[in-house]
C-alpha cells in the first residue's frame, strides 16, 4: 500500500524541518510527500529542497498564496496514490503512524479511512492531553457533533476526498472538520488505531489562537451536520439529512467554550463569542465538559511549558471565572460557574508542580462532581488518566476512599 502525504507550509522554516524528518523516520516506506509553499517569504523552499535532494519521494510544488485549503487541494491534484494524509508544517507524526494505519486497512479492505490517537507536545517537548482514536465503522454522529480528531491522524481513499469536493476554500478555520464530516455522511467506514501516532505542536501564534473565527466556522460545520448537505452528492439514506437530535444547543455551547479558551490563553477577550449564541437554550450543560475544554485550551493557548503550568494559570483564573459566569446566565444552567470552577481547581492540581498546591486544590466538592462525571462519554479517557494522575483508583469513590462497582 502507497500513501501521497500533503504538506501545506506558508512561512514554516522553523518547524518544517521535524515535519519533514518525521516522514523520514517512517518505519513504512511506501509513501510519496507532496510539500505545497504557499507563497512563502521565508527560507521554507531551501530547506525542502535539502530533503528532495536526498530522497526522491520528496517533492514541491510553489504557488501564490492560496491559504491552507487552497494548498491541500492542490497538494489532492498532484497526488499519485490512492490514499492520502495530511500533515501541517508544524505538526509530525510518530515512526509507526503510516505502518499502523496502513495496515488497517490491508486487513479491512471494506474501510475507507482509518485514524489513530494523537497528543499536543508543549515548548517544553511534554506530551500532554492525549487522545486516543477507538471508535470505528459508521461515524457520522460524531462528526456531526464536533471536531472528532485533527488532521493528521487520518489516512483516507483518495476517491472520496476527490468526490467530496476537497476543502472548501470558504471556511478560514475548521475545513479538516468539514471535510470529514462530508465523507462521514456518505456512509464511509472507518477503522481505528488506538495508539498515540499523531502529534499537536503547541506554539505561539498558532491558527487556534482565533478563538472567533473557530466559533463563526465551527458553527456552521455543526449546524450543516445538523441539516441536508447539498455538497455530498451521495449521502447514506441515514445521513441525508444530518442528524436529528435534541444535543446541537449542547455542542453549539461546547464548542463555545473551546474557543473561549483559546482567546483566554492568548490574552483576550471571550465574552464577545456568547454574542453568537443569542437565542440558544441549553440548561443541563455538563460541569466536566465545561472545565475541560477551558482548561485544556487556555493552557494550549498560552503556549507555556508544562512546567509553569500550575503557576501561570493564576493568570487565566479571573477571565475563566468572567466567562462561567457569564455562560451560566446565556445557557440557563444553574449553578454552573461555581462547579465549573470547583473543577478546575481540581484539574490544575493534577499538574501541579508543587505537591502542597495540589493538596490544597484538592475539594470534597471537585473529588464528587469527578466522580459523577466519570463515565461521561467524550472524555472517559482523560478522566480515568487524572484519577491515576492524583492517585485515586478508577473505581473508588474519591469522597469516601472505597472502592464501588460502576453500575
Amino acid at each position: 500500500m502507497q500513501l501521497s502525504v500533503i504538506v501545506p507550509a506558508f512561512n514554516a522554516e522553523d518547524t518544517i524541518a521535524d515535519t519533514l524528518q518525521s516522514l523520514v523516520a517512517q518505519t513504512c516506506p511506501h509513501w510519496e510527500a507532496i510539500v505545497v509553499d504557499d507563497g512563502s517569504t521565508d527560507g521554507t523552499t531551501r530547506i525542502v529542497s535539502t530533503f528532495m535532494e536526498r530522497d526522491n519521494r520528496f517533492r514541491l510544488l510553489r504557488q501564490q498564496n492560496l491559504g491552507e485549503s487552497g494548498a491541500r487541494n492542490s497538494g489532492i491534484r498532484l497526488a499519485r496514490f490512492d490514499w492520502l494524509l495530511f500533515l501541517d508544517s508544524d505538526d509530525w507524526i510518530l515512526p509507526r503512524h503510516l505502518e499502523r494505519l496502513a495496515g488497517v486497512v490491508k486487513n479491512d479492505p471494506a474501510l475507507d479511512a482509518a485514524h489513530c490517537g494523537w497528543t499536543y507536545v508543549t515548548p517544553d517537548g511534554q506530551y500532554v492531553f492525549e487522545s486516543f482514536g477507538e471508535k470505528t465503522g459508521d461515524l457520522f454522529a460524531e462528526h456531526a457533533n464536533y471536531c472528532f480528531s485533527i488532521v493528521h491522524t487520518y489516512i483516507v481513499r483518495r476517491s472520496l476526498v476527490e468526490e467530496a469536493g476537497g476543502f472548501d476554500l470558504s471556511l478560514r478555520t475548521c475545513a479538516d472538520w468539514d471535510l470529514w464530516q462530508r465523507i462521514a455522511r456518505t456512509g464511509a467506514r472507518f477503522g481505528a488505531v488506538p495508539e498515540t501516532l499523531a502529534v499537536y505542536r503547541i506554539r505561539a501564534g498558532s491558527a487556534t489562537r482565533d478563538g472567533l473565527q473557530l466559533l463563526i466556522d465551527g458553527l456552521r460545520v455543526l449546524e450543516q451536520g445538523h441539516a441536508p448537505d447539498p455538497r455530498v452528492s451521495r449521502p447514506h439514506p441515514l445521513h441525508e439529512n444530518g442528524l436529528r437530535n435534541r444535543q446541537l444547543p449542547r455542542r453549539k455551547f461546547e464548542l463555545a467554550c473551546a474557543c473561549a479558551g483559546y482567546l483566554i490563553g492568548g490574552g483576550k477577550d471571550a465574552l464577545p463569542l456568547l454574542d453568537l449564541l443569542r437565542g440558544e437554550y441549553c440548561p443541563n450543560l455538563d460541569a466536566y465538559s465545561v472545565a475541560n475544554c477551558l482548561f485544556r485550551h487556555t493552557l494550549v493557548s498560552s503556549s507555556r511549558p508544562l512546567s509553569e503550568w500550575s503557576t501561570v494559570w493564576h493568570n487565566f483564573n479571573k477571565p475563566v471565572d468572567d466567562f462561567s459566569v457569564a455562560l451560566e446566565a446565556a445557557s440557563g444552567t444553574p449553578d454552573l460557574a461555581r462547579r465549573v470552577h470547583s473543577l478546575l481547581r481540581y484539574l490544575i492540581s493534577s499538574y501541579a508542580v508543587d505537591p502542597g498546591l495540589a493538596t490544597r486544590a484538592r475539594s470534597l466538592g471537585a473529588r464528587a462532581m469527578l466522580r459523577v462525571h466519570r463515565h461521561a462519554t467524550r472524555y472517559s479517557y482523560q478522566i480515568r488518566q487524572l484519577l491515576k494522575r492524583l492517585g485515586i483508583p478508577s473505581g473508588s469513590d474519591p469522597i469516601m476512599g472505597k472502592r464501588q462497582n460502576d453500575d
